[in-house]
């Protein structure tokens, strides 16, 4: 199961994904993004999709997806939980509003999937839960308090759901990138130049991250292979948090 898949991380996971052979369960707000990128699977890799348009804040819409996936045969036993919101402003600039959406969307957002999922992972006695953090958790980046603060909520969740169902089959980690360029935020960091200054000064490789540098450790972490792997967050940044 991928959430926020329609979106530019959600969308390259779903296809590596699918180029591994995997039946897919995808959610998003956008329908219409949504449908045209299970169309894709279908028709480029031959994949068995089953889509839903749902709130990941909605427990019940959540679980009413993960439900139709089970009887249609495809219990969850890898959940990606992609689904977020951006927020770009100083403290001083932020309204409480502007934490609260934040905070619903990025925390609350991957706590109902898992718990939506979970409890069929207890049941098979296996399951790879990968959920998404960033380097905003462990390091300061400007303009980026409220977001910052819901990934460092992430990564410590990933934690604490690590040692809850460890003994289940189940490992729970998660990946946290640098800002990573895709169509939807080119015309954001343009805007921003000392933000990208910034990142370039401290990332060794030399480049910003892009969603295909993720596809490597998502399909570690979500296969078999990862077993001895638990409550780790993975730093795909070119190296941003040793600097």
């Amino acid at each position: 199961m991928v959430t926020g898949a329609a979106g530019a991380l959600g969308s390259m996971a779903a296809r590596t994904f699918a180029r591994a052979g995997a039946k897919l369960l995808l959610a998003d707000l956008s329908a219409d993004r949504l449908a045209a990128l299970a169309d894709e699977l279908r028709g480029q890799q031959g994949s068995e999709v089953v889509t839903g348009v749902v709130d990941v804040t909605d427990a019940d819409q959540v679980a009413g997806l993960v439900d139709r996936a089970a009887e249609l045969g495809a219990p969850v036993s890898v959940l990606l939980n992609n689904a977020g919101v951006p927020m770009s402003k100083t403290l001083m600039e932020s309204t409480p509003d502007d934490w609260r959406r934040v905070f619903e969307a990025n925390v609350i957002g991957t706590v109902v999937p898992t718990q939506a999922c979970v409890r069929g992972m207890v049941r098979q006695g296996y399951g790879r839960i990968v959920n998404v953090s960033s380097i905003t958790a462990r390091t300061s980046v400007p303009q980026r308090c409220a977001y910052g603060a819901t990934k460092a909520a992430v990564s410590n969740m990933t934690q604490s759901f690590a040692v809850e169902f460890g003994g289940h089959g189940i490992t729970v980690n998660a990946i946290a990138p640098s800002a990573v360029v895709t169509d939807m935020n080119r015309d954001l960091l343009a805007s921003q130049p000392e933000v990208y200054r910034d990142l370039m000064a401290h990332t060794p490789v030399g480049r910003m991250c892009v969603a295909d540098d993720l596809a490597g450790v998502l399909l570690l972490l979500a296969s078999p292979a990862s077993a001895f792997i638990n409550g780790q967050t993975v730093y795909i940044d070119g190296g941003f948090t040793v600097m």
